[in-house]
């Protein structure tokens, strides 16, 4: 996606147009042939991040600068409320008992939440029997329905099954706990000893050698109007979580650490592109 701020940005508008042709590349070629002004903008996720680490892509990574967090996100292990795992400890005990003995509905090969299960297989020397799905909501059904024992989504798609007690966050892969309603009691994979922090944010991104003032103005409006009364309002309907407080050093840390845990993701699986 991108997000062209031109003219109009200056009479408070601005225009939003998804471009998904090509798994997003007709998007990023779109904004490299724009001027590098600040004026075009994009909208950077792992899939952006996954497409230039295991294939030819006609971008750099390092041209894109992140300059705020539009929403944070978490992948979240959970399980039925009534079923016999409370803890990645269980977990763990079950799957050293009986290689595979676990199965996790996991989201499509490769997504986050799937990175998500591998890395904390590898963490903890364990073999589970994954289960792909067409995503977090299948996940969902396919644990609510026992077909699995352990599913693996984000806060928006199961916050209503947290919160009517249906499932329960075994844990989360973020670095610290979160203080939203339905994960205030969610622990960390790490507090269990497994280093597993994989935070799907979503950042506002500029390309190329745009002025710092420039940038400092955009950063600092998109944060005024996400922290304004309609914007809080639009986060709190969808139960998504603002990124709206963390600075743009955060961010570029957090896009930064990323870059590294799926480096060596797709390193250790052979994957990784290197032309």
């Amino acid at each position: 996606m991108w997000l062209d701020c031109s003219p109009l940005w200056r009479q408070a508008f601005l225009i939003s147009i998804n471009m998904a042709g090509s798994g997003g590349l007709e998007a990023f070629d779109y904004l490299m042939k724009q001027p590098q002004d600040g004026y075009t903008l994009m909208i950077g996720t792992t899939t952006f991040l996954n497409m230039a680490l295991t294939q030819d892509v006609p971008y750099d990574l390092d041209d894109f600068k992140p300059l705020l967090s539009l929403s944070r996100d978490v992948p979240i292990i959970f399980a039925k409320a009534d079923g016999k795992y409370k803890s990645i400890d269980d977990v763990v005990a079950a799957c050293k008992a009986e290689p595979g003995s676990v199965s996790v509905g996991h989201g499509r090969v490769n997504s986050t939440m799937h990175i998500v299960l591998q890395s904390l297989e590898r963490e903890a020397g364990i073999e589970t029997s994954p289960v792909p799905t067409s995503g977090g909501a299948e996940a969902l059904s396919f644990v609510l329905g026992g077909h699995v024992d352990l599913g693996i989504s984000i806060p928006s798609t199961l916050a209503s099954a947290i919160l009517s007690g249906d499932i329960i966050p075994i844990a989360i892969a973020d670095e610290v706990r979160w203080t939203t309603e339905e994960l205030s009691e969610a622990p960390t994979i790490k507090e269990s000893g497994y280093n597993v922090v994989l935070p799907g944010n979503i950042y506002l991104m500029a390309y190329g050698d745009v002025p710092q003032e420039r940038l400092d103005v955009l950063t600092e409006k998109f944060r005024e109007a996400m922290n304004s009364d309609a914007g809080v309002a639009m986060w709190n309907t969808a139960k998504v979580v603002s990124g709206a407080e963390l600075t743009v050093e955060q961010c570029e840390s957090l896009w930064t650490n990323l870059r590294v845990t799926m480096t060596e993701y797709y390193r250790g699986k052979g994957e990784l592109y290197e032309g």
